[in-house]
């Protein structure tokens, strides 16, 4: 009897396991049906949290405020120049109301305020012409990946200065 048992064990532990890596080839049969919209929206959220927690310490690009609630506020826009969605030069801390909502990003101010941050050369260079983009979902992903590390070690220094303070 007790044979019988550990046959029947050893079928179910199988059958687990079988279940547990059909899921897993689901799961990612569904993900490489997604658009390359979902991957880019995947990228923005990494890639806002990451800007936000990179100017922690920093005002509004646009009018100085220290209130929050923030955004990660793009001087040239995601729609207009998707090129430029994800350069961290085009990316900066802006309160959510009025400036990014209220304004559509208060553009004349946020300019001024780039020129203070990141100097001429580098606005001129933003206004510029560009390549359009031509991202894949391995691009996507790359990038994902690339915030999720900066955001996680951007947490743990906020953590340590926590700490130290």
């Amino acid at each position: 009897m007790r044979l019988v048992e550990k046959a029947a064990k050893k079928k179910a532990v199988a059958s687990k396991k079988e279940r547990r890596e059909e899921k897993k080839l689901t799961r990612q049969a569904i993900l490489d049906l997604k658009p390359l919209s979902y991957w880019e929206k995947r990228v923005e959220r990494w890639c806002n949290r990451y800007v936000i927690l990179r100017d922690r310490h920093l005002h509004c690009v646009s009018c100085g405020t220290t209130k929050g609630p923030w955004n990660a506020g793009h001087y040239k826009t995601v729609g207009a120049h998707p090129e430029l969605r994800f350069v961290l030069a085009n990316i900066h801390k802006q309160c959510a109301r009025p400036c990014n909502k209220d304004k559509s990003g208060n553009i004349l101010e946020y300019r001024k305020g780039l020129l203070k941050k990141i100097g001429v050369d580098l606005v001129e260079w933003l206004e510029g012409p560009h390549e359009p983009a031509r991202r894949t979902k391995a691009d996507c992903q790359e990038l994902e990946a690339l915030f999720k590390r900066w955001v996680t070690e951007l947490e743990a220094l906020i953590e340590f200065e926590k700490g130290a303070a």
